[in-house]
């Protein structure tokens, strides 16, 4: 990435919407574009103005994006562009240009209000994020947490040497595309704790945990081609006289992720080679790490430089329902039978037998739904085989539209979607196949 030049004029797109659980609370995202991929994010909150009635934010506070009707839809999505294009934009246009190329203490967040007839532009965060701000970096922890362990080691950035370019697709969680101050030109990705939005949002402290499980995690792991390496870099800041980590930069790899379209046309032996490389990153986390993924989608799959696949994503939070195994949907309980085959039984006879209630069962007994159970795995924590049968099933789920056209992987493919979690094959077995597979697909 080439250095920007503060004389630069740049334009403004706004790139994501959220409503905050204060009333009428808005956060917009804006990315500043200087030049072609040279660009800056900033935020820009603001809330209803019940003290001036014909505040220009009240003309978006008015509406509920999240109302059932499209007219009301379309309506605040149209309010929200005409305060973009009539006041925000031209204001952030009159920011010195230093504040947005080079901020300082992360990323750039300014708050709109409309006073005595002016709508305005002021650096920082409403009153009401402030709070939940300084609550958060109270929760952090030390950079005594990095220093003092036996991990490999990897550079402190101070919060003013980190600076984000663009926003990035990091599903639930907020990644940043970032450069340091000093290396503008190599990109990193970058996870900041608190995000922004999870100063307008208490639903974004889950997402912030994982985070941190995440930084801590990484560490942990010992490193491997085809699953995301341990931080490169943490980030910290000062607060109440204390440096604390407040997050943590990953190489950035530029091949984007396998659920994009284009994907599908590769030619067969690329997908091979992916099944290949996926599957040996999870034999990995399951043989050598120990551990496992928990959320195996083509979204969480990326393509290095060289078009290698690389797992990433790995805070295990919450499993992906579409590709998860019917037993982990089941939240069935799992022994090892005399005969060293896993038996399954539902968490209703444990009920009966012990008049428990379990953590992953609503007050009427039923099983919470997969999206709302946090690490779902946990309940086979001691049955690390019943882990890595569901995880090939979702392996298979997965990959199974890259593999479609693969005819002699069918078979395989079945067996890992078998009913029976016993007769599903493990990751050392499919990394196997597909690597044979791979090298018969690419002889001359």
């Amino acid at each position: 990435m080439a250095p920007v030049s503060s004389d630069s004029v740049p334009k403004f797109a706004l790139i994501e919407t959220m409503d905050g659980e204060d009333d009428g609370l808005v956060l917009l995202t804006v990315k500043c574009v200087f030049a072609p991929q040279q660009t800056r994010i900033v935020y820009v909150a603001f809330k209803a103005n019940y003290d001036v009635h014909d505040a220009a934010e009240n003309k978006v506070s008015m509406w509920d994006a999240d109302h059932d009707d499209d007219a009301d839809r379309a309506a605040y999505h149209a309010a929200i562009d005409e305060l973009s294009q009539t006041h925000i934009f031209p204001l952030l246009s009159g920011v010195p240009r230093d504040t947005l190329l080079w901020p300082t203490g992360g990323i750039p967040t300014f708050t709109l209000s409309t006073v005595d007839g002016s709508v305005q532009l002021s650096p920082g965060m409403l009153e009401s994020m402030k709070d939940i701000e300084t609550q958060w970096l109270r929760s952090l922890p030390s950079i005594d947490t990095i220093i003092s362990d036996n991990t490999p080691s990897a550079a402190l950035y101070d919060i003013n040497d980190v600076v984000a370019v663009d926003y990035l697709d990091g599903g639930s969680r907020v990644a940043i595309l970032a450069v340091l101050r000093d290396q503008p030109r190599i990109p990193y990705v970058a996870f900041y704790i608190p995000t922004v939005q999870g100063c307008v949002d208490h639903g974004y402290d889950r997402l912030a945990e994982a985070t941190l499980y995440e930084m801590a995690f990484l560490r942990t792991i010992r490193p491997h081609p085809h699953v995301i390496s341990p931080p490169v870099g943490y980030i910290s800041r000062v607060h109440d006289d204390k440096r604390v980590l407040c997050g943590y930069l990953l190489k950035y790899h530029p091949g984007g992720s396998l659920d994009q379209p284009e994907r599908i046309d590769a030619p067969i032996a690329t997908h091979i080679k992916w099944a290949y490389q996926v599957a040996s990153g999870l034999h990995h986390l399951h043989h050598v790490a120990h551990t496992y993924h928990g959320d195996i989608k083509l979204n969480n799959v990326v393509l290095d430089e060289n078009g290698d696949a690389v797992i990433i994503d790995l805070e295990q939070g919450r499993a992906n329902e579409g590709n998860a195994a019917p037993e982990l949907h089941a939240a069935s309980l799992v022994s090892v039978g005399d005969d060293g085959r896993l038996c399954y039984y539902t968490a209703r006879a444990e009920k009966d037998a012990t008049s428990a209630k379990r953590e992953d069962e609503d007050e009427d007994g039923a099983n919470t739904p997969l999206a709302s159970r946090d690490r779902p795995y946990d309940i086979w924590k001691d049955t690390p085989r019943a882990i890595e049968a569901a995880e090939v099933w979702a392996f298979a789920t997965a990959l199974g539209p890259l593999l479609a056209n693969v005819d002699a992987a069918s078979a395989v493919l079945a067996r890992c979607r078998s009913e029976d979690p016993n007769s599903r094959p493990a990751f050392g077995e499919l990394e196997g196949f597909f690597r044979d597979l791979y090298q018969g697909q690419a002889l001359p």
